[in-house]
């Protein structure tokens, strides 16, 4: 009987470990607007893609709405960037942006793009983004 319920408590720790692990999974690829996928920074080290994109951008910021503009205009003529994993990061609702998450994750201003490569900086597109820029960041022909 003792070895019973130890057995039954084990099953139920597994089983909450396991979903705990899901739904870390599911906050970290949250659901996809458009052509981004938004996160929260502090989920941003949860993400398990081996190549992926993050755009930090803002609601209030002119040139980061050209840039999702331009995304999605690029998406008519380049499917492609659908296979692309690209998130986002809304900074008007970030509580945590601040100048020490800019400087731990190198962010230099609004809109800013990094590709990462398995956790490692690969690019950055930043400052008057065009839409050649784009094409050939995200590696689309």
């Amino acid at each position: 009987m003792k070895n019973t319920v130890i057995r039954i408590i084990g099953i139920l720790i597994f089983m909450l470990l396991i979903g705990i692990m899901v739904c870390n999974m599911v906050r970290a690829k949250q659901e996809r607007n458009g052509i981004y996928s938004y996160i929260k920074m502090s989920n941003l080290d949860n993400i398990e893609d081996d190549d992926y994109y993050v755009v930090y951008t803002s609601s209030m910021c002119g040139t980061c709405m050209r840039l999702k503009n331009d995304l999605l205009k690029i998406e008519e003529k380049h499917k492609d960037i659908n296979k692309r994993h690209i998130y986002a990061v809304d900074v008007d609702t970030e509580e945590k942006f601040n100048d020490e998450y800019m400087k731990r994750f190198d962010v230099k201003g609004i809109p800013f793009v990094v590709h990462y490569n398995k956790h490692r900086k690969k690019g950055i597109l930043y400052d008057n983004i065009q839409k050649d820029e784009i094409i050939n960041f995200f590696d689309l022909q």
